[in-house]
């Protein structure tokens, strides 16, 4: 399972973003799978910003299990587009 947290408005700032969800610990995940990397900043789910991991778990909780779903991550100072494939 994957582990996201909030970082501080200080540590987005440092980096210019105001907002994104932190990748932590994802060993076997559907994280994993999309390709992220720990440290990758999740700024996007299926196009909705998210600030808060509520807003990630809310948004992906009313998708079906198999949909996939575009996140927009930064990585390195560049933002991608990766493809999750939610799972039950």
């Amino acid at each position: 399972m994957a582990c996201l947290y909030r970082k501080s408005e200080a540590e987005l700032a440092e980096l210019g973003l105001d907002y994104g969800l932190r990748v932590d610990a994802f060993e076997g995940s559907a994280a994993e799978r999309a390709s992220l990397q720990l440290g990758d900043i999740i700024l996007s789910l299926n196009s909705s910003p998210l600030r808060y991991l509520e807003e990630f778990v809310e948004n992906s909780s009313q998708l079906p299990v198999g949909t996939a779903i575009p996140l927009l991550v930064e990585r390195d100072g560049e933002q991608s587009y990766f493809t999750l494939r939610l799972e039950g």
